[in-house]
């Protein structure tokens, strides 16, 4: 079940966002299987006239699959599996010190669980030389970090001075995108 949609708050919240903002090119990492966030962003994205562009970002295989098949009914909707992020860019990989220790963690889960977390996407990182942020230059109007809980802040470092606005989930009772939110409501611009 979609924890995004056209009737939740965030949801809600990002589509009337889009429709009155000049957004036009969107970028979503963690599309997951293309029913909850890529709905609501598509739908908001489809009511606008002119030229227009949503990449949704898909790591998983079975995740990519659904989400390509979900994605077919909007021409402008682009999906791609790939790792947002690459080894490299990779900054939390002292579970201890980066993650549990830090005043960045709003998990609600006990360490042991939040580290098994940790230590598979680690895992799985490891094996990535370049990700997609890595690999494009391109510039966004906005940007929606849900991917992996521990990519987040090395994903907004990324797209910082690329992206006009960022649609931040998880940014309070969790770890993935709860810095991203403090940087963001201390910064003036």
């Amino acid at each position: 079940m979609a924890e995004i949609t056209t009737s939740d708050g965030f949801g809600v919240a990002m589509g009337k966002c889009i429709k009155r903002y000049a957004i036009r090119k969107i970028l979503e990492i963690g599309a997951f299987d293309g029913d909850g966030s890529r709905q609501v962003l598509a739908q908001a994205l489809a009511a606008k006239k002119g030229e227009k562009i949503l990449v949704s970002l898909e790591e998983k295989p079975e995740r990519f699959k659904n989400l390509v098949a979900n994605t077919r009914t909007y021409p402008f909707v682009r999906a791609v599996q790939a790792s947002s992020l690459g080894w490299n860019s990779f900054s939390l990989r002292d579970f201890e010190k980066d993650v549990w220790s830090s005043s960045f963690n709003g998990l609600r889960y006990p360490k042991e669980q939040v580290a098994g977390w940790h230590a598979e996407d680690t895992a799985r990182i490891s094996q990535v030389a370049h990700g997609f942020l890595e690999e494009s230059n391109e510039s966004w109007d906005a940007v929606l970090i849900d991917g992996g809980e521990f990519f987040g802040w090395d994903e907004f470092r990324l797209l910082r001075s690329r992206s006009r606005c960022f649609f931040l989930d998880d940014a309070f009772h969790a770890f993935k995108a709860f810095r991203v939110r403090v940087e963001l409501s201390q910064d003036p611009d």
